[in-house]
């Protein structure tokens, strides 16, 4: 049975992830944020240690916060918690698990980014730092991997229904968003999911250090 390592289980992208992974027929590893807290190096390092020592087929990391704050407001500590949460214990977990990919010469490995890496908005420069900074660890983490078959990619959703969406905007906010989207709507967790399980599937065996962006067209504009 394939193995996938999933943070972010909880989360609208996450939960939808892991649901049809299970589909797929994949044993799944998500461990609860009192056995992984992604705000705290030392117990990533502890879980990476002592209680996950084997070499899964594949690893989506999908968690992340977002806590909107334009310049005036945005303090020190939310901008570190930021970067802890959707970079630096991300990277961590592709270097450990990305060179015991290496040695086995396989695996696949994909970071839920967002297209705020890609083009920014107001309120969001923490936010989008982090998913920049991302989007390079795992451009340059590709290069390193791929002379042993390991795939590692991101991809970069545009805004989906999930309950941070609609925790960070209000109905205007969303309707507007809307009438931005060439396909005029916001992204269901289950169409990311999908794009997500093919990227780290046994069918990807040619797509290595990509940010794929699937967003309704957004970016095009």
């Amino acid at each position: 049975m394939k193995t996938l390592f999933l943070t972010g289980a909880s989360g609208g992208i996450g939960s939808a992830i892991a649901k049809n992974a299970a589909k797929l027929g994949y044993s799944i590893v998500a461990p609860p944020r009192d056995q992984l807290d992604l705000s705290h190096p030392e117990s990533v390092e502890t879980f990476l240690e002592t209680k996950f020592n084997i070499v899964p087929d594949a690893v989506i990391l999908s968690a992340g916060i977002n806590n909107p704050q334009e310049l005036s407001a945005l303090d020190f500590p939310t901008w570190r918690l930021t970067m802890e949460v959707n970079l630096n214990t991300a990277f961590r977990i592709m270097q450990v698990l990305g060179l015991r990919m290496a040695s086995q010469q396989r695996g696949r490995i994909l970071a839920i980014s967002s297209c705020y890496g890609i083009r920014s908005r107001a309120g969001r420069i923490a936010y989008s730092a982090s998913k920049s900074a991302l989007n390079a660890v795992v451009s340059g983490i590709a290069l390193e991997l791929a002379p042993y078959n390991v795939l590692v990619n991101g991809l970069a959703p545009g805004f989906v229904s999930t309950e941070l969406t609609f925790r960070n905007n209000d109905g205007a906010a969303i309707t507007a968003l809307e009438s931005r989207i060439p396909l005029a709507r916001l992204a269901t967790p289950e169409e990311i999911a999908q794009v997500a399980l093919f990227m780290v599937g046994e069918n990807n065996t040619y797509m290595t250090g990509q940010i794929l962006a699937v967003d309704g067209g957004f970016l095009c504009q």
